[in-house]
């Protein structure tokens, strides 16, 4: 891949000023928390433009609610959509044949309505343009409908679509299934945002343009406090059924604090290890007091690691192929250690050697210029044409 200099500035975005404030229709996955957090930025620095965010579509999960802090956070109808996601077992295991098995037997009685629903609620809000936080059945109802309205895809996972990519290897049938997925929840955006943790060449041929990570307001004011590392570590659960090997770590290592948060209710194991419900301040805070962060490898909580400075200890869900692509390329990335289990004497290890890397804080510091240009760029381009 042809990456940029450590320090150089995201490419500017051409400027097409709005004619009047914009109504954005926002589409949100609802698995995990990256996408949500991501939402909550984006809608602060469109207010701030003079936009309006009239509603967002979440797809729904039969394992997980939308979390208090992002619906005080948005303060916008919440629209539940019918929406697929992976099915694990009760070890936090990702099957995706059996995530196929489980979503096919659904599709016509759960999911092919929830195009009408879409379809319905673009219709009733009338948005000038639909950002789409990698939703899977508004990519759905996009490739159905070919709607007139202009959307805008965000996802790092549009990374999967650069020419210079470099994916996990020894998993040439989920890379091909990775890609076509990805594909098709972005086949109809008129605009692709892959964030990326480095910069790196657009593919405009692609629709496709690389931005920076997209980091809550709160996470760069902490990071500009630079509080000192603390006593305890910070741990990130996507799958409740991954903690056993916390619990097993902990176990081991009675002296070592680990505050936990996860889908899942509050409680201590042993003397070290303290389980807490996911909420959106009391994570950044913690993670800015501690000494470094093991989590499963998504990508909104390694970014805010990097531009807090603590060390990442990243382990994928298994099965979980996307996961298994974000660690090692955060971890080429300079975020911290790949790893299969939950072993934080990897994490321990390089405490003490670890240097963020240079030039991740500028890097992201263009987020907001970058992704609000765009919208509003894919929606006035749109509409005079």
């Amino acid at each position: 891949m042809k990456v940029a200099a450590p320090r150089e500035a995201p490419a500017a975005v051409p400027r097409v000023a709005a004619e009047r404030p914009l109504r954005i229709l926002f589409a949100i996955q609802g698995e995990g928390r990256g996408h949500m957090t991501q939402a909550l930025a984006v809608a602060g620095w469109l207010r701030a433009r003079g936009h309006e965010v009239v509603a967002a579509l979440v797809g729904e999960s039969d394992r997980r609610e939308v979390p208090d802090f992002v619906r005080a956070g948005l303060d916008v109808p919440i629209l539940p959509v019918p929406s697929p996601n992976f099915v694990a077992n009760e070890r936090g295991v990702v099957g995706p044949w059996r995530s196929l098995w489980v979503h096919g037997r659904r599709w016509l009685s759960r999911y092919e309505p929830a195009v009408e629903l879409i379809d319905g609620h673009v219709r009733d809000l009338q948005p000038d343009v639909v950002v789409n936080f990698f939703e899977a059945m508004t990519g759905y109802w996009a490739l159905r409908r070919r709607p007139a309205v202009p959307i805008v895809a965000v996802a790092h996972q549009f990374m999967f679509l650069h020419p210079g990519y470099r994916f996990a290897p020894w998993w040439p049938v989920q890379e091909a299934a990775l890609r076509v997925y990805t594909w098709a929840l972005g086949a109809r955006a008129d605009t692709r945002l892959a964030l990326s943790l480095y910069p790196a060449d657009s593919a405009p041929a692609k629709r496709l343009r690389v931005v920076p990570p997209i980091l809550r307001p709160e996470a760069h004011t902490l990071a500009g406090v630079a509080p000192p590392p603390g006593a305890a570590l910070l741990a990130y659960l996507m799958e409740p059924g991954l903690a056993d090997g916390l619990r097993r770590w902990s176990e081991s290592h009675p002296g070592e604090k680990v505050h936990c948060y996860w889908d899942g209710p509050a409680g201590s194991h042993g003397r070290g290890l303290e389980f807490r419900p996911l909420d959106g301040a009391g994570f950044l805070s913690r993670m800015a007091e501690s000494r470094g962060v093991v989590t499963t490898a998504g990508f909104e909580a390694v970014a805010e690691a990097m531009l807090l400075g603590r060390p990442v200890l990243m382990v994928p869900v298994p099965g979980h192929y996307e996961q298994h692509c974000n660690a090692l390329d955060a971890e080429r990335a300079g975020a911290g250690v790949a790893a299969r289990t939950f072993d934080l004497d990897r994490l321990l290890a390089i405490l003490p050697d670890y240097v963020p890397p240079s030039g991740f804080r500028a890097w992201v510091a263009g987020a907001e210029e970058a992704v609000v240009a765009s919208i509003e760029e894919t929606a006035c381009v749109r509409r005079r044409t």
